[in-house]
């Protein structure tokens, strides 16, 4: 299943999960959605899971089907998190996915109060894990091939040296022309998204 707005695919069992927040009262899915978004801001997973049992246990709902319900709601706010999803459209997107207007305009509230935080957190995360430390680059072309289409096809070959937390390793990517391009695009997109943070 596809969003309206962030076109990311779901699990089907998100459906079912949307409409089982949808059963929950205005008050419940308000607190739920709180819950949720001190977790994305904190990631405090020790605060978070006591969270959810006292939520589970206070209203009386089975902790399997509540932690089903999280999962995809998580699963619909990071996807919509990478897409840059406004709080307007996420707010259209669980409509469409079955919860009330009133349901979704705490999701809505939410993720319009907290997206800029949320962004800078994911693109924090990133540069952590993955740093670019060094790249080289050759351009070539292809002389000989048994596949007579490819006989003189630009291509590109990089060697970025990545730095995963103490470790820096090399990684090597061969890319044709047309594929160094889309690169080079998302590349640009990335520093301009950096650039917004700064």
């Amino acid at each position: 299943m596809s969003l309206r707005h962030s076109l990311g695919p779901l699990p089907d069992s998100s459906l079912a999960d949307i409409h089982n927040l949808q059963q929950l009262t205005s008050q419940q899915v308000s607190r739920l959605c709180n819950i949720i978004f001190v977790f994305l801001k904190e990631q405090k997973e020790q605060d978070f899971q006591p969270q959810i049992d006292d939520f589970a246990r206070d209203n009386g709902i089975s902790l399997g089907p509540l932690k089903s319900i999280v999962k995809s709601t998580f699963l619909i706010l990071n996807d919509a998190l990478k897409r840059n999803v406004s709080a307007e459209q996420l707010r259209a997107d669980l409509i469409g996915l079955g919860l009330d207007e009133e349901k979704a305009s705490y999701f809505e509230h939410q993720w319009g109060t907290d997206l800029s935080l949320l962004s800078w957190m994911a693109a924090e995360r990133t540069l952590l894990i993955n740093q670019l430390v060094d790249m080289e680059w050759k351009f070539g072309v292809t002389a000989a091939s048994s596949e007579t289409d490819k006989s003189g096809s630009i291509f590109l070959q990089l060697k970025m040296m990545i730095r995963r937390g103490s470790v820096t390793e090399p990684v090597y990517v061969e890319l044709t022309l047309p594929q160094f391009y889309s690169f080079l695009h998302e590349i640009e997109r990335a520093k301009n998204s950096l650039e917004c943070f700064s």
